[in-house]
């Protein structure tokens, strides 16, 4: 809408996307590039394609400084080795359904984990479910051209997301190399649980319009589905986080900095003896 505020907002977004998780990128910005070309007014082509380009501009400029270090020393951290790329890591065994690759785990932990990882995108899935109803069925409720629009850039990227993390997807990532850096294709859920989010609110907002007369009929369940939601999230995410007191904290985190660590953000060249040696600063030389 040529507002400055909105191409600076966009660009500090981006920044500190690109500042604080590289994976993430990849997943975001290929999403929002083919929203915003789905959503592009034609007749503002040139002058909404230049917005975009600068709020691009500026926040790879204003990350810059971190990214020259990460393309430098990204093959000096052990994750980038051939090593973290199998087994567990290997991106194949998480596109979904995830379950269904762990098949030969017997740890219940695992095999919980990967149920908290399917079952979230099952519910982004099932979001999408009364859009699509509303686009087959309720078209002439859809508002004016933009918003048409609007709602078609929203299930496309949330299909497209949907599709990038499932095994239908296999071949796309056996072919583009950029994509296994990020090792786990649920990570497409950024952009699929987004999507899904705004689908279903928009989605109930048209059948509200298009049946007045069967308004509780659309409530009750547009409530239990929230409230299944709600109670997934408090119970495998707030409840199950295990909040610590101050001095919990430090007994198992800050007090125990001299332990290894995750290996995998070692440097490359680094080994396991060398915590045996105690002194400060040692060299030779």
């Amino acid at each position: 809408n040529g507002r400055l505020t909105d191409l600076l907002s966009l660009a500090i977004s981006c920044a500190l996307i690109l500042l604080t998780h590289i994976p993430s990128c990849i997943v975001a910005f290929p999403g929002l590039g083919l929203y915003f070309i789905l959503i592009i007014d034609l007749e503002n082509a040139l002058k909404s394609i230049a917005k975009f380009t600068i709020a691009i501009v500026l926040a790879v400029t204003a990350a810059f400084f971190h990214l020259v270090h990460l393309l430098v020393e990204v093959n000096w951290v052990r994750h980038s080795t051939e090593q973290y790329s199998v087994g567990f890591y290997d991106y194949r065994r998480h596109l979904f359904p995830i379950i269904s690759n762990f098949s030969t785990v017997r740890n219940d932990y695992d095999v919980y984990f990967m149920w908290l990882l399917d079952l979230p995108i099952v519910l982004s899935i099932l979001l999408f479910l009364p859009l699509l109803f509303c686009l087959l069925w309720s078209r002439g409720y859809l508002g004016n051209r933009f918003d048409r629009k609007f709602l078609f850039a929203v299930i496309v990227t949330g299909a497209l997301s949907i599709f990038m993390l499932s095994s239908v997807s296999g071949f796309i990532w056996d072919a583009i190399g950029l994509l296994r850096m990020i090792q786990f294709p649920w990570r497409f859920l950024l952009l699929a649980s987004l999507m899904s989010t705004v689908a279903f609110a928009v989605a109930i907002s048209i059948l509200l319009r298009r049946f007045p007369r069967h308004k509780r009929l659309i409530f009750y369940p547009t409530i239990a589905i929230v409230f299944c939601i709600v109670l997934f999230d408090v119970a495998e995410n707030i409840l199950m986080a295990g909040p610590l007191n101050r001095e919990a904290f430090y007994e198992r985190m800050v007090d125990k900095r001299a332990e290894d660590g995750c290996p995998c953000w070692w440097p490359a060249w680094a080994k396991i003896e060398a915590f045996e040696n105690k002194e400060p600063i040692s060299s030779e030389g």
